[in-house]
């Protein structure tokens, strides 16, 4: 099996927001951020839908255009997500609010 979509783009993102956040250099947030609570929302649905996708032994090359359903669904373009996912990244403390968040919004959903 393949490298999924969702996989590259957040090792890209990741690597990215590696090589181009330097401490001390402010960030600024893109236009349309997306905002931590949506977000938070967002990186729960991906995760889900990531973990169905890995114990469906029938999944093929097309899971990426599901896990893009996720985005159509919280009316999330690709590029907005990337864009918010890097400037996140590029603030550790936030990123970690915002994982947080996911966090105890997964906790919530097991209800």
């Amino acid at each position: 099996m393949g490298i999924s979509v969702l996989r590259i783009i957040f090792i890209s993102v990741f690597a990215i927001s590696f090589c181009s956040c330097v401490e001390n250099i402010e960030v600024p947030p893109p236009d349309d951020l997306i905002v931590q609570g949506e977000m938070a929302s967002l990186i729960c649905d991906l995760s889900l839908s990531e973990a169905l996708l890995a114990n469906d032994p029938m999944s093929s090359f097309d899971d990426s255009l599901k896990r893009l359903n996720v985005l159509a669904d919280h009316h999330i373009s690709a590029n907005r997500f990337l864009l918010s996912m890097n400037y996140f990244c590029c603030h550790p403390k936030l990123l970690k609010e915002l994982y947080q968040m996911a966090k105890d919004t997964m906790e919530r959903r097991k209800y």
